[in-house]
Parts: structure tokens; C-alpha cells; sequence
């Protein structure tokens, strides 16, 4: 290599040092002087094109830069396959679906299972919503989901719950466990072990009610004894028949036919049996309504056994069998008699027609008698007979009273000896005295029943002194003082007559007395 060369190169190095440094200022063309005299430019040393050197490392992030345009919609996928959805689940049926989930099956032709396991809808156009191990195995049949629940018939529904049955045609279960519509429509809307098994037949919802009867209803409820909750639940047996609650409640009887007691009603309380058609119990406890259109409208242990009889409460009171009786309240009291009335008290009875009782022991055997009895008790003296027992009187305001005295309701007619009558009176004791049950001791005057039943023989009991029979008593005792005075009157008169006759004739003689004693 000559010196020049070697120039040249020495140029190129300081050119790429002062380039990599950057504190030489050579610029292309710049003129550079050696010490033996000569220049050389630096234009004149640039070399050919060398290779490309090795990419460097990759540097820092710039700004992001903005959005573009959003491109045009791309072309639709295909659609998914009918069993896509979940693991292990089957489907078989035309245009059948599984949503998703695991183990369910869609069988029939357009049969769905929306999701959950163990699910199938087996049928056409059966539905199964979710849940695990629910079938709908009829063509229209419904599980929303739940555990173990079935539709097994025909547009059969079960919203939910667990291990309920819908098993007739448009039966129905809202949810709930384990209960049973296994009538045509029949509807359980909830609760436990309900069961309606004839058509239309609801049960709202409660535990262990039972409709057997077309149309009828249990609103809810459930058995009186948790311990028999099959022998204490509510049932309606027959058609049309209604139990809104309670426990142990019956509508209808438990025989061959399920039409004949009909619309028999009870309305809640515990162990009450409405049994006949339109029969009703309100409420209470172990009442019963057993003939037709009978009515009880609550209380304990009350019976009504008659045809549109009525109890309307207490305890132990019964109406019937006579047609129309009624008891109000109070306590064992007994309305037997057709139409006959107990508006309450104890222990009354009203067994004639259209009699009434009330008060304490009154009993009412006469037909249209009206008994009321204090605490001693007392009963009717006959037909058609007002009879009140009241030992510490009676007390009557604001007119009077009126007692009947037509002959036409009279017989057994026999005269009276006024004079013995007087007599009687006469000898009978009198004196004054107090009722033991009166307050502030009034003072009143007669004489003792004893005394006026023994003189008189009148009245059913020598206890009591009829207003009839005192009056009459004083009357003929009148009529026999009037004897008296008219005997005597007629004796005075003569007397009298006498007198002025004896008067005239005395006159008479002083006359001629005087006559002849004149000179």
C-alpha cells in the first residue's frame, strides 16, 4: 500500500470517529493538509456501498395513532348445531334443542331442555326449563324447573318445586314438594303433599289437603295432628265442595257417590264436617252441619242437624232435627221443634213448634209456647202459652198488660158459690212480706201460694198465684159480699116499711087519744 492509501484510509477513520463522536466537523469536501506538503479532500475518499449492517434492537412504544375507519360487515356464520349446548346430553328428536347443562335429552320432535341435569323432555313439544333430574314425558307437558318433577300428560304443568306430579291433561302444580294434580285441570298451587285428583279441583297450597270432588277447592290448611297427617287433613268429597283452611276439616261424605252432598262448605277452624248439600260450618271446632242448606257459624261441639237449621255459636248447642230451628249462643242449649228458637242461655230446649226457650233450663214443649226460666228453671203450661219463671217477680213498664178472656178459648165452664168463695176469703191468711231475691226488702201483701191452692184448687202448683185466678177469686168474693148487702139491704127495707107502718098507726092513735082526752 503507498502512502497515499494509507492517507486515504487515515481520512475515512477520523471521518467515522468524528462521526461517531461527533466533535469533528468534516463535512464532505473538506480539505485536510498533511505535513509533507500535500491536501486531500474528503469527497474524494468515500468509498462503494457497504452491506447492511445487523437490525438493531427494537425501540420504545410510539402514541397510539387514531381510530380507523370501521371496515363492512363480514358475511353469517353457520348456524349452531341443535344439541350444542352442555356435556353429555342427547337430542334426537326433529328440530329438538338443549340449551346447555349436563345429562339432559330432548326426545321428541321439537322437545326442549333449557339447561340444568338429568332433564328430559320426551315428547313433542315437551318443555323442560331447567333443574335436575324434572321430565315432561306428554306431548305439551311443562317443567320449569325444580328436582324431580314430572308432567306426564297432555298441556300437564309443573312450575317448579320438588318431586311433584302433574298427571292428567291441563293439571297443573305452581311449585311446592311433593304434591299431586292428577285430575282433568286440576291445580295444587304450592305447599306439601296436597293432592287434587278430580276435575278442575284446586288446592291453593297448606300440606295433606285432599280434593276428591269435581270442581271443588281447599284454599290451604293442613292436618290437625302432624303426627296423623293423613287422618287429620282437610278433605272435600263431593262436588262443588269448599274448605278455605284450617285442620282436620270435611266437606262432603266419604261415600259411593262424589255428586249428591253438593256445595257443602267449611270455612276454616279444626275437625268441622259440613256433610250435606249447601251445608256450612264458619269456623270453630268440631262442629257439624249435616242435613240440607244447615248452618253453623262457629263455636265448639255445635251441631246443625235439621233442614236450614242454624247454630250461630257457643258450645255444645245443637238445631234439629225440626225443620228451621235455630240457638243463637250460649251453651247446651237444644232447638228440636220445627222453627223453634234458644237465643241463647243454658240448658234450654225448644222441642215444640215454633216455641222458644231462653233463660236457664227453660224447656218449651208446647207448640208456640215461650218459655224464659231464672235460675230455677220452669217449662211451658201449654199450646200457644206465654210461661215466664222469674222468683224475683216480675216487672213490666209502659201499659198494660192483657190477659185473654175470650169464652171461645174457654171450656170446662162450672158455676161458682159466691158465698163460699167470701168464706174462703175471709179465712185465708194474709200477711206481708219481702222476695228473698229483692234488694232494699220492698214490702208487698197476699197471701202464700200454699194457702191459695189449698183454698182454691187453682193453678198447676201451689208456688205460684195466676193474675187470672187472684182476680177472679176477688171478684166472686165481690159478688158474694154483694149477695150480703143486697140480702140485707132488702131486709132493712122492710124493716123500714114496717117501722113506717107502725109509725102511721101510732100517729093515728095519739090522734084519737088526743080526741077523746079534750073537755
Amino acid at each position: 500500500m503507498n502512502r497515499r492509501s494509507l492517507t486515504a484510509v487515515a481520512c475515512y477513520c477520523i471521518l467515522m470517529v468524528g462521526g461517531a463522536f461527533g466533535d469533528l466537523d468534516m463535512a464532505p469536501g473538506t480539505a485536510i493538509h498533511f505535513g509533507d506538503g500535500t491536501t486531500q479532500n474528503t469527497a474524494q475518499l468515500e468509498g462503494p456501498q457497504g452491506p447492511q449492517g445487523e437490525e438493531g434492537p427494537t425501540g420504545p412504544q410510539g402514541p397510539e395513532g387514531p381510530q380507523g375507519p370501521i371496515g363492512p360487515e363480514g358475511p353469517a356464520g353457520p348456524g349452531a348445531p341443535a344439541d350444542h349446548g352442555g356435556t353429555d346430553c342427547t337430542v334426537t328428536g326433529t328440530d329438538a334443542f338443549v340449551g346447555g347443562g349436563n345429562g339432559n335429552v330432548a326426545n321428541g320432535d321439537y322437545a326442549m331442555v333449557g339447561g340444568g341435569r338429568d332433564n328430559a323432555a320426551v315428547t313433542a313439544y315437551a318443555t323442560v326449563g331447567g333443574g335436575d333430574n324434572n321430565e315432561a314425558s306428554s306431548n305439551y307437558a311443562t317443567v320449569g324447573g325444580g328436582q324431580d318433577n314430572i308432567a306426564s300428560e297432555f298441556f300437564a304443568t309443573v312450575g317448579g318445586g320438588d318431586s311433584n306430579t302433574a298427571s292428567f291433561p291441563g293439571a297443573t302444580i305452581g311449585g311446592g314438594w311433593n304434591n299431586v294434580a292428577s285430575g282433568f285441570r286440576a291445580t295444587v298451587g304450592g305447599g306439601r303433599n296436597n293432592t287434587a285428583s278430580a276435575e278442575g279441583g284446586t288446592v291453593g297450597g297448606g300440606a295433606y289437603n285432599d280434593v276428591q270432588a269435581l270442581y271443588a277447592t281447599i284454599g290451604g290448611g293442613g292436618p290437625s295432628d302432624d303426627g296423623n297427617p293423613t287422618t287429620t287433613n282437610n278433605v272435600v268429597y263431593d262436588i262443588y265442595g269448599t274448605i278455605g283452611g284450617g285442620g282436620g276439616n270435611v266437606a262432603g261424605t266419604d261415600d259411593a257417590s262424589a255428586t249428591d252432598d253438593y256445595y257443602a262448605t267449611v270455612a276454616g277452624g279444626k275437625h268441622n264436617v259440613a256433610s250435606e248439600r249447601y251445608s256450612t260450618v264458619g269456623g270453630g271446632s268440631y262442629c257439624t252441619a249435616t242435613w240440607y242448606y244447615a248452618t253453623v257459624a262457629g263455636g265448639q261441639s255445635n251441631d246443625a242437624t235439621g233442614n236450614s237449621t242454624a247454630v250461630a255459636g257457643g258450645m255444645t248447642n245443637e238445631a234439629g232435627p225440626g225443620t228451621g230451628a235455630a240457638v243463637g249462643g250460649g251453651g247446651s242449649n237444644t232447638a228440636s221443634g220445627p222453627y223453634a228458637t234458644v237465643p241463647g242461655g243454658k240448658n234450654n230446649t225448644a222441642s215444640g213448634y215454633y216455641s222458644l226457650a231462653a233463660g236457664n233450663a227453660a224447656t218449651a214443649s208446647h207448640d208456640y209456647s215461650f218459655v224464659w226460666a231464672d235460675s230455677g228453671g220452669g217449662s211451658s203450661a201449654g199450646d200457644d202459652t206465654f210461661n215466664v219463671h222469674a222468683s224475683g217477680g216480675i216487672y213490666y213498664e209502659g201499659g198494660a198488660i192483657h190477659t185473654t178472656s175470650d169464652r171461645n178459648k174457654k171450656q170446662g165452664f162450672r158455676a161458682v158459690d159466691a158465698q163460699d168463695v167470701l168464706e174462703k176469703v175471709a179465712a185465708l191468711p194474709m200477711s206481708t212480706w219481702s222476695y228473698k231475691a229483692e234488694q232494699g226488702t220492698p214490702r208487698h201483701m197476699g197471701p202464700m201460694g200454699q194457702d191459695f191452692h189449698a183454698a182454691f184448687g187453682l193453678g198447676d202448683s201451689d208456688k205460684h198465684i195466676t193474675t187470672v185466678d187472684a182476680d177472679g177469686v176477688a171478684l166472686v168474693a165481690i159478688q158474694g159480699l154483694h149477695q150480703i148487702v143486697q140480702e140485707k139491704e132488702a131486709k132493712i127495707a122492710a124493716q123500714n116499711a114496717r117501722i113506717a107502718g107502725l109509725e102511721s098507726r101510732l100517729t093515728a092513735l095519739e090522734q084519737a087519744l088526743a080526741r077523746t082526752s079534750a073537755p
